[in-house]
């Protein structure tokens, strides 16, 4: 469980979709030292990961690594009526003991229109998102729950359907 203490609301940050990573966001600077990379999913076939700087715990990165399970889809997902700030999560990590930390557990991969949303606590509803460009965190209150990306362009999904055709 990621528990969200502060908002950076003058971060930036970009969306990408290719190939081979098919969904990444990154926030400005990208490169900091001494990451902590908190990752989910079984980690064989499924696996996502949230970069976070260990000095401020701001969440400056976050990436569908792979996953070999089917996408939900789901035209009615209602994520984005909830209040929505701008700004990226600064989390908690007194609680990490090393630079990798994995919480091996599922995670839902749910398309919606031109969204896709990757849940990773799905225990409750969504209150509030914090979105940066085209990533949306979704929160529970103070309860990390998942990343909306998007919407994707046109090319991007097309895009995105290559990495879907060959994973």
């Amino acid at each position: 469980m990621l528990k969200l203490v502060n908002v950076n609301s003058a971060a930036k940050g970009s969306l990408s979709v290719d190939e081979y990573i098919p969904l990444s966001f990154r926030a400005q600077p990208a490169d900091r030292p001494s990451p902590i990379y908190w990752r989910t999913g079984d980690l064989s076939r499924q696996m996502f990961t949230l970069k976070i700087d260990s000095f401020s715990g701001e969440v400056y990165g976050a990436t569908l690594e792979f996953t070999d399970q089917e996408i939900i889809f789901d035209e009615m997902t209602k994520s984005f009526d909830i209040q929505t700030d701008s700004g990226l999560p600064i989390v908690e990590t007194s609680s990490f003991l090393m630079t990798v930390n994995d919480y091996p557990a599922p995670f839902k991969l749910i398309r919606s229109k031109q969204n896709f949303i990757i849940m990773f606590d799905d225990h409750s509803n969504p209150t509030n998102c914090l979105t940066v460009d085209r990533a949306c965190f979704i929160l529970n209150g103070s309860i990390l729950m998942g990343i909306s990306f998007g919407p994707l362009t046109e090319q991007e999904l097309k895009t995105f359907a290559i990495w879907e055709k060959y994973r």
